[in-house]
């Protein structure tokens, strides 16, 4: 389990290609680069927590893997 800052850092470090900044956490393309980075690592599983905060306050979270 990592965190999407950690997903980003860990892309970057690998010459992966990654989300642009600004791209939502609920856009498909995170799930497809923690796709990639599982493959490339070689490990049976990563999984990430996700989570957006509302002006309202609210937050939504989830976990992809």
């Amino acid at each position: 389990m990592i965190s999407v800052g950690s997903l980003v850092d860990i892309a970057d470090m690998l010459g992966v290609s990654r989300p642009a900044d600004g791209v939502p956490l609920d856009d498909p393309q995170w799930r497809a680069i923690m796709a990639v980075l599982r493959a490339k690592l070689n490990v049976p599983r990563l999984a990430s927590c996700f989570k957006i905060r509302y002006d309202s306050g609210l937050q939504r979270r989830w976990s992809g893997r």
